[in-house]
C-alpha cells in the first residue's frame, strides 16, 4: 500500500472538521458580505493625462504608484473575520452532560362503546374524541402516557410510552367494532389503569377519561376507586344532553327492539361526581386554557425527574478569544479612546473557573457548580465529601474508585443502592446483590433497588442454568466418544473384507466432492426463495386495526367465560 501525502492531509482536514462546531452558524454569512463590501469600497484609479503633457523620462518621478491594499486594512479584515467566527460560536471541545427525564405518568381511559357513533357531534363523537386525544398528546411536553380502551371489558392498548407517533397510530386504529365485547364498563377500565400504575409506581399520576356516559350504578364504585387510590381523574365528555341517533359504520341506525337508540350525556351525574370527589369535568369542545391545564397537570403538582441513560453533548465556546484581535485593532484605530476600550475589556465577566470570588465558596459548592456545568472531572477534584466524589467517579465510569469511596462510607439506603450499581457495572454480581439487600433492609419500599436485585438474581440463575447445560453437554459428548471408540475396536477385531472397506473409504471423499455442486445449487435456490418471500411480504398491507382487533380478541378468549356472563346479564351493548 503506497502512502499518499494528499490522502494524509485530507484525513487531517476531516479530523479538524469533526472537532469544529459553530453554535450560531448564520453569522458566517457576514464573511462574504464583508469581502464584497471591501471590494466595493476599493478605490479605482482613473487614467492619467500626464503622458500627453510631460515627457516620458519624467513620468516615473511624478506619478504615485499604486501599492495595493494598505497593511492596516488587511490586518483589520483578518481581525474582522476572526471576530465573526467568534460571534458564530466557534467551539473545539465538547463535554457530555447528564440528561433528566420526567417520571410523570398519564393514563388515557378511552370509551369504545357503540354510543360513540352518535352523530350529535359531526361527524360523530368518536372522531371528535380522537382529535381531542391527539391535541392533548401534542400539548404534553414530557412524561409517559398509557392507553386503556374499554367497552364490555377493558384492555391495555399501550403501556407507558413517550413515543407520541406510536400512540397516535394506535388511537387512529381504535374503533368500537373491533372490541370483543360490547358495553361500557368504566369500573373495569379504572381497575386496569390502577394495575398499570401499581406495576410502575410514580410520584405523579394522572387519569384522563374520554367518555360520553357514566352509569348511575357506577358512580359509587368510581368514587370509591378514586378516593382510595389517591390519583387525580379528569373527565372529558362528548355529546349533547339531548342525544342523537347512533349511525354505525355500515350506515345502519342502531335500534333496540325496533326503537331507535339515542344515547344522551348525563350532565347531572358528571357534576355530582366532580363536586363530591377530586375530579375535574370538562365538556367538549375544550378551550386552549382547559387543554393546557390537562396537559400540564402533573407539572403544576410538582412533577419529578430522574437521571436518563442518555447524555447530551455540550460544546464549550471559544469565541471570546477570537474577539481579542479585533478589539486590539479597534484600540489602535481609535487611540484617543484607548482608556475607554481598556475599561470595557477588563470589565468583561470572567469565566466561573477563574473567578476571584471562588474563596467565598466551599470546595463542595465549587464542585456542585462544576456538576451543573457538566464538568465531572473538575467536580471530582473539588469535592471533599466522599459520597459526592463517588458520584463524580461514577459519572466518569470509574467504578472501582466509586466502590472504594462508598464501601466504608455507605450509611443510607441510597448509598447502598449506588454502591450496588457500581459493583454491578464493574462485574461484581455477588457484591451488588449484597448491597441491594442492605438497601432494602433499610428501606423496604425502595422500588429501584428491588428491581435491580430481581434482575441480577434472574441473570445469575440463567448463568447457572447455562453452566449446568454445558456440563451436561460435555458429559454426553464424552460418553458418545467412548461408545465410538469401543465400536471401532469391535470392528477391528471382526474379520471382514478389508479390500472392500478400503475401497469404500477411498470413494467417500470423491462422493463428497461430487455433492458440492448440488449444495451450491441448493444454497442459491434458498437465496432466491428468501428474496421472493421478502418481495411478497412487502406487498401485504399492514392494517393496524386488524392487528389490534386480533390482539383484543386473544385477550378476550382468556376471559371468555367471565365476559359471556356479563353480556348475557342484560347489560346494554352501547
Amino acid at each position: 500500500m503506497v502512502w499518499s501525502p494528499c490522502a494524509d492531509q485530507r484525513e487531517k482536514v476531516m479530523t479538524l472538521l469533526e472537532h469544529l462546531h459553530f453554535t450560531r452558524p448564520h453569522w458566517l454569512l457576514f464573511i462574504p458580505m464583508l469581502l464584497a463590501l471591501l471590494l466595493a469600497l476599493q478605490p479605482r484609479t482613473q487614467p492619467s493625462k500626464l503622458p500627453k503633457l510631460i515627457s516620458a523620462n519624467l513620468l516615473p518621478w511624478l506619478e504615485q504608484q499604486h501599492q495595493g491594499l494598505p497593511v492596516n486594512r488587511i490586518i483589520g479584515l483578518l481581525c474582522a473575520v476572526l471576530f465573526i467566527l467568534g460571534l458564530a460560536g466557534i467551539s473545539f471541545v465538547s463535554k457530555d452532560a447528564p440528561m433528566y427525564e420526567s417520571t410523570n405518568k398519564s393514563v388515557f381511559l378511552i370509551d369504545q362503546s357503540l354510543s360513540m357513533y352518535a352523530v350529535d357531534l359531526q361527524p360523530n363523537r368518536l372522531t371528535r374524541m380522537t382529535q381531542t386525544m391527539r391535541d392533548l398528546l401534542n400539548a404534553q411536553q414530557d412524561g409517559e402516557v398509557a392507553l386503556v380502551a374499554y367497552a364490555g371489558d377493558a384492555f391495555v392498548i399501550s403501556p407507558f410510552s413517550q413515543d407520541k407517533q406510536t400512540l397516535v397510530h394506535l388511537l387512529l386504529a381504535l374503533d368500537p367494532t373491533i372490541m370483543p365485547v360490547y358495553g361500557s364498563r368504566l369500573d373495569l377500565a379504572l381497575n386496569t389503569a390502577l394495575e398499570l400504575l401499581t406495576n410502575q409506581p410514580s410520584s405523579q399520576a394522572h387519569l384522563v377519561l374520554f367518555t360520553d356516559d357514566i352509569k348511575a350504578s357506577e358512580l359509587a364504585s368510581v368514587r370509591q376507586l378514586i378516593q382510595t387510590s389517591g390519583f387525580h381523574l379528569d373527565i372529558i365528555s362528548f355529546g349533547t344532553p339531548e342525544g342523537s341517533s347512533v349511525k354505525l359504520p355500515n350506515g345502519e341506525i342502531l335500534r333496540d327492539y325496533g326503537r331507535e337508540v339515542k344515547p344522551t350525556v348525563p350532565v347531572d351525574r358528571f357534576e355530582e361526581l366532580a363536586q363530591e370527589t377530586n375530579i375535574d369535568w370538562f365538556s367538549y369542545p375544550l378551550t386552549n386554557v382547559e387543554l393546557e391545564h390537562l396537559a400540564t397537570y402533573n407539572q403544576s403538582q410538582g412533577g419529578n425527574a430522574k437521571l436518563s441513560n442518555t447524555r447530551s453533548q455540550i460544546w464549550q465556546e471559544e469565541g471570546h478569544w477570537f474577539s481579542l484581535p479585533f478589539l486590539l485593532w479597534l484600540l489602535w484605530q481609535f487611540r484617543r479612546g484607548g482608556l475607554f476600550m481598556a475599561l470595557i475589556w477588563f470589565g468583561v465577566k470572567q469565566p466561573a473557573q477563574a473567578s476571584y470570588l471562588d474563596w467565598l465558596y466551599t470546595p463542595d459548592q465549587l464542585g456542585q457548580q462544576a456538576v451543573d456545568e457538566g464538568d465531572w472531572q473538575r467536580a471530582r477534584d473539588l469535592f471533599r465529601n466522599p459520597k459526592w466524589r463517588a458520584a463524580s467517579e461514577y459519572a466518569l465510569e470509574n467504578y472501582q474508585d466509586t466502590i472504594a469511596l462508598l464501601d466504608g462510607s455507605a450509611e443510607t439506603a441510597r448509598d447502598y443502592y449506588n454502591l450496588g450499581n457500581a459493583k454491578a457495572l464493574s462485574g461484581d454480581i455477588e457484591g451488588a446483590i449484597h448491597a441491594y439487600e442492605q438497601a432494602l433492609q433499610q428501606q423496604t419500599d425502595f422500588t429501584e433497588a428491588q428491581e435491580n436485585l430481581d434482575y441480577l438474581r434472574e441473570q445469575q440463575q440463567q448463568q447457572q442454568q447455562q453452566q449446568q447445560q454445558q456440563e451436561n453437554d460435555s458429559q454426553s459428548n464424552d460418553s458418545s466418544t467412548a461408545n465410538k471408540d469401543s465400536q471401532a475396536s469391535q470392528n477391528d477385531s471382526e474379520n471382514g473384507d478389508g479390500t472392500s472397506e478400503n475401497g469404500a473409504s477411498e470413494q467417500q471423499p470423491h462422493a463428497a466432492n461430487a455433492q458440492s455442486p448440488s449444495a451450491n445449487q441448493a444454497y442459491a435456490q434458498a437465496e432466491e426463495d428468501n428474496l421472493a418471500m421478502e418481495q411478497w411480504m412487502r406487498q401485504i398491507q399492514d392494517d393496524p386495526g386488524t392487528l389490534l382487533q386480533r390482539k383484543l380478541w386473544y385477550l378476550h378468549q382468556e376471559r371468555r367465560n367471565e365476559n359471556r356472563f356479563r353480556q348475557e346479564n342484560g347489560e346494554k351493548p352501547w
